[in-house]
């Protein structure tokens, strides 16, 4: 049998060299710490080492220092140590460690507060220290005040121009938009009522701030005016489009499908305006709410005739009382002998109604006519077949006797109601054990 299995790979194969994916990520840390290696190497060729060493070494020690006081942009001078920075080997440990020259002036050297450099500069004191031959702590020498300070960024000329530049034009517009905003809220204030102009800024405000947090989002630009809000905050009341208008929103139409929904839409958010506007309407808002006239009276706590807190709003009465006094939901006083009248004719109804049935049941009998019930005279003999017994015949229920083929009910057609007698029997036997639902005090 001839298997036919798969060719072996040749060595020639095998020996082809695998692109190393694993360590991709690290080769920037690698070609680091080679650099700062090199850099050592450089520094341990230069004539004096220990010198150059221990500058570095003072110039980074001080770099972390000032780095864990505060995060910011640190500044390296060239100037006052022109002699150490020229050595072999200490412009290129600090730039290894993440020093770069500055782009307006080259007697510089600016480090970001990055965590690699700081990583970086740890690794070269360690080196350095070897170098120098002595610790990081027992550095007699220290750099001049000023060598290693916090970057503070130099704004040119024309940089400071454009910027005031804007800054006016920004103004300019948002007094612009205050103006429009302002005659509108004016407009507003018309209103009778100054709670319906109250709560329409409050409206207003709230759609405005959820444009500055999503301005993008379509239904934060859109009001519908088939809905709540559009009818009771801006076309009832006056000024309410008026005050829309002035912000930016425009009438318009979308489809949904093949409806079309008539809508107020912010085509172009201007976040100037938007602030200015949530401003204005705060101001109008408060300017609304102090207005109102704070009460003068001094509210205190008072008993009231049936024993419980009253307060002097209500007049010395408690809640229930003021209820009943205002709104007659109890009665007066003089009505509580009439209630107990009616608590006692409710009490005497079901004697009453058993009299009213049976004089019913009676008129009924005497329409119908009365008659005379059945009464065995001879009781020696069967009710219903007269057949002689004697003293062996069964009396029934009915009160006749029978003899012994008709001595069931079903068999001389008994009037007896045996379900009544035992429905009474029951009861009898069964009696309801109720409890009273409240205890009664004496």
């Amino acid at each position: 049998m001839s298997s036919s299995l798969p060719n072996k790979r040749t060595r020639e194969s095998d020996d082809t060299p695998k692109p190393n994916t694993k360590h991709r990520k690290l080769s920037s840390g690698r070609e680091k710490k080679d650099a700062i290696s090199e850099a050592a190497q450089l520094l341990s060729e230069a004539p004096d080492v220990k010198a150059a060493a221990t500058f570095v070494l003072q110039v980074l020690q001080m770099a972390v220092k000032m780095l864990r006081e505060q995060r910011k942009d640190l500044e390296l001078g060239v100037e006052p140590k022109e002699k150490e920075m020229s050595v072999k080997g200490v412009t290129e440990m600090l730039e290894a460690c993440g020093w770069a020259r500055s782009d307006s002036d080259n007697n510089k050297f600016i480090l970001q507060p990055v965590a690699k450099n700081r990583i970086n500069m740890q690794r070269a004191r360690v080196l350095l220290s070897k170098l120098a031959g002595s610790k990081e702590s027992s550095s007699s020498e220290k750099p001049p005040i000023g060598l290693v300070r916090y970057h503070s960024k130099v704004i040119s000329e024309s940089e400071e121009k454009a910027a005031t530049a804007h800054r006016s034009e920004a103004v300019a517009k948002e007094g612009e938009y205050e103006l429009g905003i302002r005659a509108a809220v004016a407009q507003c204030l018309t209103n009778k009522d100054p709670r319906v102009t109250r709560s329409m800024f409050r409206a207003v405000q709230n759609i405005l701030k959820k444009l500055e947090k999503k301005p993008s989002d379509l239904r934060n630009r859109r009001i519908q005016c088939n809905s709540v809000i559009c009818k009771k905050f801006v076309t009832q009341p006056k000024g309410g489009v008026a005050l829309i208008e002035s912000i930016g929103f425009e009438k318009d139409e979308y489809k949904v499908g093949k409806k079309t929904i008539p809508c107020y839409i912010m085509k172009n958010v201007v976040s100037v305006k938007i602030s200015a506007a949530v401003k204005l309407l705060a101001e109008a808002d408060s300017s609304l709410t102090n207005k109102k006239d704070v009460p003068t009276t001094v509210v205190k706590q008072v008993r009231c005739k049936c024993g419980y807190w009253g307060s002097t709003e209500t007049d010395g009465l408690c809640s229930v009382c003021y209820k009943k006094r205002t709104f007659q939901l109890g009665g007066s006083e003089k009505d509580e002998p009439e209630k107990k009248e009616g608590e006692q004719r409710k009490g005497n109804w079901k004697a009453k109604f058993v009299k009213a049935k049976i004089k019913l049941r009676a008129v009924r009998l005497f329409k119908k006519g009365l008659k005379s019930k059945k009464v065995q005279t001879n009781k020696n003999r069967c009710f219903f077949c007269n057949k002689k017994v004697g003293y062996l015949g069964f009396e029934c229920r009915c009160m006749f006797t029978f003899c012994e083929k008709h001595r069931f009910p079903d068999a001389h057609k008994c009037k007896f109601d045996y379900k009544r007698q035992h429905q009474n029997k029951l009861k009898k036997d069964n009696q309801a054990l109720t409890r009273n639902k409240m205890t009664k005090i004496d």
